[in-house]
């Protein structure tokens, strides 16, 4: 029981670790309209957390064990990540270079 409570608790930590600075990267990058950035942040993690469900009751539904259900999730963070890195080197890209201050 202490380690599903001290996991559950290491859960919200990470969780509010990596969200809050999401949220302050999509207001920050949305100067012109802050609130609806925000809005729509909040909408895709509430779409990501019905999808995830979603797909887990598909796999159940067709005969998947409870205990491969983490597998489901693992997939579906590593597709994440991979979104994540495609979205971190195409905002790289746009970055203009610093001009060379060496003279």
């Amino acid at each position: 029981m202490y380690r599903a409570v001290s996991r559950r608790r290491i859960s919200g930590l990470l969780a509010f670790a990596l969200i809050s600075p999401l949220q302050m990267r999509v207001v920050n990058e949305a100067a012109g309209a802050p609130s609806l950035a925000s809005t729509l942040n909040q909408g895709a993690f509430n779409l990501g957390n019905a999808t995830g469900a979603w797909i887990g009751d598909v796999g159940l539904t067709h005969g998947l064990p409870y205990d491969q259900l983490p597998w489901i999730g693992a997939a579906l963070a590593a597709v994440a990540l991979l979104f994540t890195i495609i979205s971190y080197r195409r905002a790289q890209a746009k970055i203009p270079s610093r001009p060379s201050t060496d003279a």
